[in-house]
C-alpha cells in the first residue's frame, strides 16, 4: 500500500514537469507568453482596452496630480484649458470648468472638486455613451 502510494503520488509530481520536450514545458510556454494581469491571471482584452480615449487621457495627465498633491497652479491651467473645448451638447461645461478654475485661483480645493463632482454628474454618462473615443482639440496645459 505505501510503496503505491509513493509511486501514485511521483507520477503525479511528474504531471507538473516543466522539463524541456516534455508536454507540460510546451503547454507552459504557451500559457506564459499571453499577457498576465498583476495577480498573475490571463488578461482579457476588452474592446475597452483597445481604444483611446482621448479626454480620460487628457484628465488623467493634466488633473490627477494637481488634484493629489493641491497645485493650484496648474488647476486653474487645466481647467481653464478644459472651459475652452466644451462641447455643443453641453452647455454647462464650460461654466462649470470656469468656476473650477476660478476656485484653483482662490486655493478652494472644495469648490475644484464640487466642479468636478458638477460636471462628471451631469456629463460623464452621456460623454462617455456618445463622444468618449472623439479627438480632443486642446492646447495641452501639462502639468509640471
Amino acid at each position: 500500500m505505501i510503496r503505491w502510494f509513493t509511486s501514485a503520488a511521483l507520477a503525479l509530481s511528474g504531471c507538473g514537469s516543466h522539463e524541456p520536450g516534455s508536454v507540460n514545458a510546451e503547454r507552459g510556454a504557451a500559457v506564459s507568453a499571453a499577457p498576465r494581469a498583476d495577480d498573475g491571471s490571463p488578461r482579457k482584452e476588452s474592446a475597452a482596452t483597445a481604444q483611446t480615449f482621448p479626454l480620460k487621457d487628457w484628465m488623467t495627465a493634466n488633473l490627477n496630480r494637481p488634484l493629489r498633491t493641491e497645485d493650484f497652479a496648474a488647476l486653474n491651467r487645466s481647467l481653464t484649458s478644459a472651459a475652452s473645448y466644451a462641447p455643443q451638447q453641453f452647455p454647462e461645461w464650460s461654466r462649470i470648468a470656469r468656476q473650477g478654475a476660478e476656485a484653483a485661483a482662490a486655493h478652494d480645493m472644495a469648490g475644484v472638486r464640487s466642479s468636478c463632482t458638477e460636471c462628471h454628474d451631469k456629463y460623464r454618462a452621456e460623454y462617455k455613451n456618445t463622444m468618449r473615443s472623439h479627438a480632443l482639440v486642446v492646447s495641452e496645459p501639462r502639468s509640471r
